[in-house]
């Protein structure tokens, strides 16, 4: 009952000024409104309040990750084709390889997608440097030398 009335007292409108302006902290915007976050997480989804953080920017740290991915895929296809490999798991190199290759190209989609969108997004800035061409150019010849050693 005490919920219902505090709720009633609320300036909802200031609170989703606040938490959609990103003023401050959300913890901090519980206390200065006195409302708890499961009232605020309702209010937030019941009216599609706008996100205090714009998700799209992160794109360039995941294409950044998905290059560090990639180039640790391809040094572990560098390490199966190794035929001074000691692994003990060497009886079927052929099947690691596809899996690994196969992967690698998945990978290298997902690499595509990701650069297209950060590029759709940033349409107003230049779209790669000249490092991540660099490494792409890399990745496209690594599969290729791939491709033809099978």
């Amino acid at each position: 009952m005490l919920e219902e009335t505090s709720t009633d007292t609320v300036d909802w409108e200031a609170v989703r000024r606040d938490y959609e302006q990103d003023n401050g902290r959300v913890v901090d915007i519980y206390a200065r409104y006195g409302v708890t976050a499961a009232q605020l997480r309702y209010r937030r989804e019941t009216q599609n309040w706008k996100p205090r953080h714009d998700w799209s920017q992160r794109v360039a740290p995941m294409i950044n990750r998905m290059l560090r991915v990639l180039d640790d895929q391809v040094r572990q296809l560098e390490t199966i084709m190794n035929p001074k490999q000691d692994d003990a798991d060497n009886s079927r190199p052929e099947a690691r390889l596809d899996r690994n290759a196969a992967l690698l190209g998945t990978m290298s989609r997902t690499l595509e997608k990701l650069i297209e969108l950060d590029t759709a997004q940033r349409a107003n800035r230049p779209t790669q440097n000249k490092q991540t061409s660099d490494i792409r150019n890399k990745l496209v010849a690594r599969i290729e030398q791939l491709k033809q050693q099978n």
